[in-house]
């Protein structure tokens, strides 16, 4: 899959004609983004882990209450 490879290689550029990818299914540590493309899946199914919510207008994680 072509986002273990950005992420393993960490290739930050952007996906071209798109404002942003918004990957899951690929559990992540943290909220990361590399170029326009961000992956958002933390794990939540495990035990201690939080979901990652996104503000679309900034792109950035926000924390749930």
């Amino acid at each position: 899959m072509w986002q273990d490879q950005r992420i393993k290689c960490v290739c930050d550029d952007d996906v071209a004609g798109v404002r942003a990818v918004v990957v899951g299914h690929y559990v992540v540590e943290r909220f990361t983004s590399l170029g326009n493309v961000y992956y958002c899946d933390t794990g939540a199914y495990r035990r201690g882990r939080d979901f990652t919510i996104i503000d679309l207008a900034t792109m950035e994680p926000v924390k749930a209450a």
